[in-house]
């Protein structure tokens, strides 16, 4: 299994735990979701991965699967873990991301 994600081609295939399609499309409606909340909130710098995906589980608890796809009617998607979300994460690799201390915690590689 993989996701398209801009020009990359992400594979899950090693993330055991998707065993179905919709699974993986609930991680491609994850990782957007992701992207759009970081592109909001870039001032808020400090933030790790593991608060967004507090913050993911968060709302998909209180908003449930419409909170990844809110303009869709999908009927298609299975709620993702964080584990999978953070497999799909891990395997960006335009994704630049430093260890808690240093200037920025998430974003784009090509971002200062």
């Amino acid at each position: 299994q993989h996701i398209q994600y801009g020009d990359q081609d992400i594979q899950l295939s090693a993330a055991e735990q998707l065993v179905d399609k919709s699974q993986t499309r609930g991680v491609a409606e994850a990782l957007k979701w992701l992207q759009a909340k970081l592109q909001q909130q870039q001032q808020q710098q400090g933030k790790t991965l593991l608060h967004w995906l507090q913050e993911l589980e968060d709302a998909l608890d209180n908003q449930g699967l419409d909170v990844l796809a809110p303009h869709l009617a999908l009927g298609n998607l299975a709620r993702p873990r964080r584990y999978e979300i953070a497999a799909a994460v891990n395997r960006i690799r335009s994704l630049h991301m430093r260890q808690r201390g240093e200037r920025k915690i998430l974003g784009p590689a090509n971002a200062q």
